[in-house]
């Protein structure tokens, strides 16, 4: 632990957002309380030029049936929502 920065969010409030490289190693603790969900929302966004590659099996909710590896992200399920200029 001590060869890496290791950052810690403790006061994040309800309505607040991180934003992080997916690829980075990180979790968030358990929820403290029995009488308050704790919900969270993940949105994940791919760089222009990026491509379609599935790896692994852990990810299967990201595989996409309709795409072939090395194709754009682009399709029903991976939809453009901004293109520059």
């Amino acid at each position: 632990r001590a060869r890496y920065d290791i950052v810690h969010s403790p006061h994040m409030e309800p309505g607040d957002a991180l934003a992080f490289d997916g690829m980075i190693v990180h979790s968030a603790m358990g929820n403290r309380t029995s009488t308050r969900r704790r919900r969270g929302y993940a949105i994940r966004f791919a760089v222009e030029g990026a491509t379609y590659e599935p790896r692994d099996s852990v990810t299967d909710w990201l595989h996409d049936p309709a795409m072939t590896a090395g194709q754009p992200f682009e399709s029903a399920k991976f939809p453009v929502i901004y293109r520059a200029g």
